[in-house]
């Protein structure tokens, strides 16, 4: 059996993920436990098109209703469990993004309250790592010292891989990303491909015309894989970048407002690669370049000029807990440049949106920056390569702050267009990352 949990309710009373069936009208049979004694009623939905896109797979949602809201450490201990219901009880593991999520809730609880919350003894936490001694992070990028290890290494979950030159890969978890590489292998996966190319066809068209139609200039926006980009250094058969961008960039390839961020990176000379070494998301380096980039498809001339990445700073990377149980820290260059230092000398941060402890869609960030290089308002519905962006260089969110006037990023897949009619831009980026392209949203 074959299967994810990938999702918890606000209110932590409903537990959602996948599970492979052949035939929807008959899933398999799923029971829920906490401590080995089923809990909760499950309840069956339909196929989840992102997991058949990704992995060919029939499947269907499931639903968890619980009587009790379920305590973040019980889902990642393994004390709360959804398995087979069957003799040999096969489990549904929490897919990457679930098992982050959970962690971040728990981190913003803990943080909340100001305790630390002790993992009881009798709930080992099988598939993490415990070898790492729990020193305090490093304070200066000199304190940093390295250890080798061989390539190929895999994540205990199997989410993340080592590649060459230390730099971590995402592979795996709820996008199924190591799939996406390859081609379809029965009809059902080719249709379905077809199926997700010809709705990012239909809805970019629509997006255009209708911010247009809005008085807005817009783009289409998708940044590649760090396993596309960086493909040299992950040792794969299959050929990047994934086949629902490849058949995107010829399906789309004569449309003007879509960008196929992967063309930024070719032949990249930068002073460190476009993607930080231990997480999935790109290097201040990286993020300027296709800052710069999204300028020029909108027609803006390059008022940035030089930026010397020349202040060495430290990070944790969002893919090395997966491997380690914890965050471990690398250096990265940092921008130092008198433009940016006048760019930022009045941006101020006027709202800001929260939408919850681990969560992030809904999450809202507006600045406004009389100094800015460029005077037009913006506005972006992206994901977590702008992040919230208010003190990193790494998130898109940084840079455009100091390049406009006014700034909008709105943590979201769709176009708001009531929300873009209240705001009047000038321009509406939407952005996307490759691994999220099965899921085609509604707007």
């Amino acid at each position: 059996m074959r299967g994810y949990i990938d999702q918890v309710s606000a209110d932590r009373t409903r537990v959602a993920g996948w599970v492979a069936a052949a035939d929807p009208i008959d899933p398999p049979r799923v029971l829920a436990l906490l401590r080995g004694t089923p809990v909760g009623t499950v309840a069956f939905g339909p196929e989840r098109v992102d997991v058949r896109t990704a992995t060919g797979l029939g499947n269907v949602r499931f639903v968890v209703s619980l009587d009790e809201p379920l305590d973040p450490l019980a889902l990642l201990s393994g004390r709360f469990r959804v398995v087979s219901a069957g003799a040999d009880q096969v489990e549904l593991g929490l897919s990457a993004g679930g098992r982050a999520d959970e962690r971040a809730f728990l981190l913003d609880e803990v943080r909340a309250v100001g305790v630390t919350v002790p993992c009881p003894p009798d709930t080992p936490l099988p598939d993490e790592p415990t070898s790492l001694p729990q020193l305090d992070p490093p304070a200066t990028p000199d304190e940093l010292s390295f250890l080798p290890f061989a390539a190929g290494m895999t994540s205990p979950d199997g989410s993340a891989v080592l590649g060459h030159d230390g730099h971590l890969f995402l592979v795996g978890g709820s996008n199924a990303l190591a799939a996406q590489y390859a081609e379809p292998a029965s009809d059902a996966a080719r249709e379905s491909t077809a199926r997700a190319v010809a709705g990012w066809n239909d809805l970019v068209r629509a997006r255009e015309r209708r911010a247009r139609s809005a008085g807005c200039r817009f783009a289409q926006v998708v940044v590649p894989e760090k396993a596309t980009v960086l493909r040299s250094l992950l040792d794969r058969e299959e050929a990047a970048p994934t086949r629902l961008l490849r058949h995107l960039e010829a399906a789309l390839g004569g449309v003007e407002s879509f960008m196929s961020a992967r063309t930024v990176f070719d032949g990249w000379a930068g002073p460190e690669a476009p993607y930080s070494r231990l997480d999935s998301h790109c290097s201040p380096s990286g993020s300027l370049a296709l800052a710069r980039a999204m300028l020029d498809r909108l027609g803006l001339e390059d008022a940035v000029g030089d930026v010397p990445m020349s202040r060495r700073s430290l990070y944790v990377g969002d893919l090395s807990e997966r491997f380690f149980g914890r965050g471990l820290s690398d250096v990265r260059l940092e921008p130092s440049s008198a433009v940016l230092a006048r760019a930022e000398a009045e941006l101020v941060l006027v709202e800001t949106v929260n939408p919850g402890p681990g969560r992030h869609i809904g999450t809202k960030h507006v600045w406004r920056n009389p100094s800015s290089l460029y005077g037009e308002r913006v506005v972006v519905f992206g994901n977590s390569f702008f992040g919230a962006g208010r003190t990193t260089p790494a998130k898109l969110s940084w840079w455009f702050a100091r390049l406009f006037r006014e700034f909008h990023f709105i943590w979201s897949p769709e176009v708001d267009d009531d929300y873009m009619a209240s705001v009047s831009p000038d321009v509406v980026i939407a952005q996307t990352v490759e691994r999220f392209l099965p899921t085609v949203p509604a707007r």
